[in-house]
């Protein structure tokens, strides 16, 4: 449940509230580094930049990875 799981983000809970939104990513973070080692056209600072913001943002929303 999202609205449980201390998120601060009023449009996912909403969502979750008003449509019984059940949002679950399957990615890990091997798989970001994986397909930003592939994305050859940007220079490693681009490529690190991308994967602290995605890391970022999957730490914020930790509960809706996994099982």
């Amino acid at each position: 449940m999202i609205s449980g799981c201390g998120l601060n983000s009023k449009q996912l809970v909403f969502a979750e509230e008003m449509e019984g939104l059940r949002l679950k990513f399957s990615f890990n973070k091997k798989d970001v580094l994986r397909l930003l080692d592939e994305a050859a056209i940007y220079t490693e600072q681009e490529r690190q930049r991308v994967a602290d913001i995605i890391f970022s943002q999957m730490n914020k929303y930790r509960c809706l990875f996994g099982d």
